[in-house]
């Protein structure tokens, strides 16, 4: 299995906190060996390939995860929109007004 994570920078002013502004620095190996780990407790293929991407930013107002959703199908038409092997995941830092999420995967 193939997975493209994004994390995704939040606008300031979002539903989820007004004052909030959610950016991505460097993620760490032990986070990023987390979400490998996470993933193949759901998903247990013979292997699993991630890519990280740097960060980008969220257009418009972060209402829910439609927003999300949208983005994630911008980036794969425009990359490799024929592959169905190739998921598209993306994780959120929403602050400190929920814990951290990515896709389902919490506390990484």
């Amino acid at each position: 299995m193939r997975v493209v994570v994004v994390p995704f920078n939040l606008p300031s002013g979002t539903h989820l906190e007004p004052s909030c502004t959610s950016a991505y620095g460097e993620i760490s190996d032990a986070t990023k060996q987390q979400f490998h780990d996470a993933l193949f407790k759901i998903h247990p293929v013979d292997t699993l390939e991630i890519e990280w991407r740097a960060p980008r930013d969220l257009d418009g107002i972060y209402y829910s995860l439609g927003g999300l959703n949208a983005a994630h199908e911008a980036i794969r038409a425009a990359e490799d929109p024929d592959n169905p092997e190739k998921i598209y995941l993306g994780i959120v830092d929403p602050c400190d007004f929920y814990p951290v999420t990515t896709n389902g995967f919490p506390d990484c």
